[in-house]
């Protein structure tokens, strides 16, 4: 098995009007083990407080929030942030969803270093 590189995981994540669940999101992706994230953020033009939220949780983490003008619709906000993901792999999560293992990110970069002919991981939980 190989030793895990300081690879960079640009997580991605577009969010519209998520004002109530943004913030344990965020901090969901910020209690993950793997310390080398780029997190980004895609404003996708909310009408209520998720702006406000983003920016009090900026003054804490070091992440990147992208403000569309108005509502471009998930993939293309996903499109839009992906553009700007600097890292070696690209994390997915939705604004409401937390990861249940702290560890999700450091095993996947593991097993995509360890097998360099995989091209994508996913994960399920019911």
């Amino acid at each position: 098995m190989h030793e895990i590189s300081n690879s960079v995981v640009s997580v991605v994540m577009a969010t519209y009007n998520r004002v109530d669940k943004i913030e344990a999101s965020i901090l969901n992706i910020f209690d993950q083990s793997y310390d080398y994230i780029e997190l980004i953020v895609i404003n996708d033009g909310s009408t209520d407080e998720t702006d406000k939220v983003l920016m009090q949780l900026k003054k804490a983490y070091n992440f990147q929030v992208i403000n569309n003008e108005h509502n471009l619709g998930l993939q293309k906000s996903l499109n839009i942030g992906i553009e700007k993901a600097t890292g070696k792999y690209i994390a997915r999560i939705d604004d409401h969803d937390k990861w249940i293992d702290n560890e999700k990110l450091k095993k996947q970069v593991e097993y995509l270093q360890n097998n360099p002919s995989i091209g994508v991981l996913g994960t399920g939980y019911q």
